[in-house]
């Protein structure tokens, strides 16, 4: 057994515990049931063969009775797919005999297997952790994690007799579901693992979106994590039988995962912004961290992530705005880092003042709720009642930063959310977009891009070339006229712009 954190993973649910665990849902039908049983035939890795699906999660080890026949039907399976170079991984649950499961899972030719529970004895076995967000063991030395707890990508849907309609935020644009800010704060407290998002697609019942599935890889792959692909029972019955507008769906998932394969060195980019959120992100600050983290992603705030505890490594020099989002003030020595970073012209937002006495008081017109003062060079905002709503802190943050700090602005694309990144090594720099709408295109969108690159290559899903865009100086900035906008696009600059 070895684990490949290369590896592009999809959940392959069938066989006598798939039928046993959906007997007892409401969508459980003779076609469902008969999908499950198909899928244990090694002719259903026809749908797979030649993608870039590599690794295929099966049902391995629940503690019952059903076990000893579901590894029996899925020995066939294993040995075919080996032929064609698909992995396979067995779920064992926590109320499996882990030991007892992998010694089967060897003899069968499973590559590891996927372990509920973050306080699993892994040791030095070849297992991948599934653990729920808030219990995720980001220090653990396995090299791929699993999570669960995800939102399915897209925009809030609200099902009616007639239509579904989007649910607007709190200023009235669409509200967007998306893992893309757990994926960069899951790429800082794990650096260096492979990490799959857990989730499945919604019931779909009179309103199939198939647009959802090409959402759910952008929404992972653009941020250098991996969605483990589950599609619906309609989809896999549809797909198992060939027909075409189910193969027209699954086509595009593998057109859309295939495009990230070949451009696999994004994933690598780091995250670039004026803003750095600081935070422990865990226990009691993870829940009012991690959505502001998912609130300024929404207002296209780039930023990066800093987990507290790593403060001390990391250096901020050439930091802009630092966002303190824990009640708690810093340690001593952070504390000096922090206001030698202000001195230096930095500007530092914090849910409660810790600034040295003689921090002069300045005006300003959102005064009311924070106490901001110059220090050397910059400033500190302290807020007066403390950081209590993770709206309110995404949107006087902003506010705070000012929009002179954007390094991206999106017109007329109230559906998308926009990922500003840069490869230190080769100086190039990449915006990726992904419109969460469920149909159609974004027309007439103009990106606005902190840079001094007037050409940019324009990448779309619709075409294996980049097109060729010219844009216009706009302020500090360069402005670019997009082609309609479908799920994914990107912009990539071949050198570093940003002043």
């Amino acid at each position: 057994m070895s684990l490949n954190p290369n590896w592009i993973p999809m959940k392959w649910t069938g066989g006598p515990l798939g039928v046993q665990r959906r007997a007892k849902a409401q969508t459980f039908t003779p076609e469902v049931k008969g999908m499950l049983t198909a899928r244990m035939d090694p002719a259903s890795l026809e749908l797979v063969r030649g993608t870039p699906v590599n690794c295929l999660v099966v049902e391995w080890a629940a503690g019952e009775p059903a076990n000893r026949d579901q590894q029996s039907a899925l020995v066939p399976l294993i040995e075919a797919g080996r032929r064609i170079g698909i992995s396979f991984v067995g779920r064992v649950e926590r109320t499996a005999d882990l030991r007892a499961a992998l010694a089967a899972g060897l003899q069968a030719g499973l590559s590891g297997v996927l372990v509920e529970g973050s306080s699993a004895q892994v040791e030095d076995l070849p297992v991948i952790l599934q653990c729920s967000r808030s219990n995720i063991p980001w220090d653990s030395h396995v090299p791929i994690l699993s999570v669960t707890d995800n939102r399915w990508p897209g925009l809030e849907i609200h099902e009616t007799e007639e239509t579904p309609d989007a649910v607007t935020g709190p200023t009235g644009v669409p509200w967007v579901n998306s893992n893309g800010w757990f994926s960069m704060l899951a790429r800082q407290l794990a650096a260096g693992k492979a990490l799959w998002l857990d989730m499945d697609p919604p019931p779909q019942i009179e309103h199939w979106r198939p647009a959802g599935y090409s959402a759910a890889v952008a929404d992972s792959y653009a941020y250098g994590t991996r969605w483990m692909i589950s599609l619906d029972e309609k989809l896999s019955v549809g797909a198992l039988r060939r027909q075409p507008e189910a193969i027209r769906v699954w086509e595009r998932v593998v057109a859309i995962i295939s495009f990230f394969k070949e451009h696999a060195d994004w994933a690598g980019f780091q995250p670039q912004g004026s803003l750095t959120v600081i935070s422990r992100f865990r226990g009691e600050e993870e829940a009012l961290g991690g959505e502001v983290l998912n609130l300024l992603s929404r207002q296209l705030v780039q930023y990066r992530v800093i987990e507290k505890s790593r403060l001390a490594s990391t250096s901020l020099e050439g930091l802009e705005t630092i966002l303190w989002v824990d009640e708690e003030p810093p340690t001593s020595e952070t504390r000096s880092e922090l206001l030698d970073f202000v001195t230096r012209g930095g500007l530092l937002i914090s849910a409660s003042f810790w600034g040295p006495p003689d921090c002069k008081p300045l005006v300003a017109d959102y005064s009311d709720h924070y106490k901001i003062c110059g220090l050397g060079k910059g400033k500190i905002a302290a807020s007066k009642d403390g950081f209590h709503d993770p709206y309110q802190v995404a949107v006087d943050t902003h506010l705070l930063m000012s929009r002179r700090s954007d390094w991206v602005r999106l017109f007329n694309a109230g559906t998308a959310i926009s990922y500003f990144s840069a490869d230190p090594n080769s100086r190039k720099e990449l915006v990726q977009i992904i419109d969460y709408r469920t149909s159609g295109v974004s027309e007439f969108v103009t990106a606005w891009v902190r840079t001094s690159n007037r050409s940019a290559r324009f990448w779309s899903l619709e075409s294996k070339e980049p097109a060729p865009l010219q844009g216009v100086p706009a302020g500090t900035g360069v402005e670019f006229h997009l082609p309609s906008l479908s799920t994914y696009s990107a912009l990539e600059f071949e050198h570093r712009g940003v002043g």
